[in-house]
């Protein structure tokens, strides 16, 4: 199903219980007793969250090739990343089945997802479009809850990790810092200015540069990018990408109260490169 930079995604069949799901290993084999029982520990973890945005794991083990992996519920449908490359090309149907209200709506279901998944002391640690699933009712699912941490645990460089999801990772994992639910909130504003404005709020060439921009720059502000996008907007995406944490919203919660105003006057506009 795919590939990254910390695994790769099989669909399968569960011959016991006769159904297709989905099998994530986790790159870099590692038998060592201790690391297998807080990997082991990480997914009952994650694998209490119960939220209909949240996709399920279902079991977890290590395959004949020592490799770390768990099973998911299959979702069919398209990745926000997916959508998120049609609109740029100008695909019309779906500028027609995503438009920016409805864009707003996937955002406000990830919040609540979040929202649950902290209030239990669980962070996502690689949020991004290509972690969120719209199923075939178009029901929004975060898929890989943990894994972010998972992978660090399998000792992976700083080079490896930021080279998984450049795009959305917020400063204190680039540098090394305290990593906490605002950690989340940073990559809920990256992804919020990609569904805004039709790109992240950094590009570069290689991870290396993306990550100093992230580190270093100020985000422009989306209005300043995309003229017919209404300046309300500005000031959430802005403290969402606040480089202290302390500068962020405190919370999901947070961030989903500052949207109603912002979402009432959502503009027209077109995601187009």
């Amino acid at each position: 199903l795919g590939a990254g930079g910390m695994g790769e995604v099989a669909l399968v069949e569960d011959r016991d219980i006769g159904r297709t799901v989905a099998v994530k290993r986790l790159l870099a084999p590692d038998q060592h007793p201790a690391l297998l029982a807080r990997f082991i520990d990480e997914v009952h973890m994650v694998g209490g969250l119960e939220h209909p945005n949240i996709v399920p794991i279902h079991d977890v083990g290590v395959d004949q090739d020592g490799r770390y992996f768990f099973v998911m519920k299959y979702v069919d449908g398209e990745t926000l990343e997916e959508i998120i490359h049609r609109l740029r090309a100008g695909d019309e149907e779906a500028h027609a089945k995503y438009p920016p209200r409805r864009r707003m709506e996937i955002f406000i279901s990830l919040l609540r997802a979040l929202q649950y998944a902290h209030d239990r002391k669980i962070v996502h640690r690689d949020l991004k479009p290509a972690n969120v699933l719209l199923d075939t009712a178009q029901r929004v699912k975060i898929i890989d809850f943990g894994l972010a941490r998972l992978a660090q645990l399998e000792g992976m460089t700083a080079t490896n990790l930021i080279a998984g999801t450049p795009a959305y990772m917020a400063p204190e994992q680039i540098r090394g810092g305290t990593i906490d639910a605002r950690t989340d909130i940073y990559a809920m504003g990256a992804m919020m200015h990609t569904m805004l404005v039709g790109r992240p709020p950094f590009e570069a060439d290689n991870p290396i540069a993306l990550a100093m921009l992230h580190c270093n720059r100020d985000p422009v502000p989306p209005s300043a990018q995309r003229p017919d996008l209404d300046p309300e907007w500005d000031p959430v995406v802005l403290r969402a990408l606040a480089k202290r944490p302390d500068d962020r919203f405190a919370s999901a919660a947070a961030l989903r109260g500052a949207l109603p105003t912002a979402l009432h006057e959502a503009p027209t506009m077109e995601l187009t490169s």
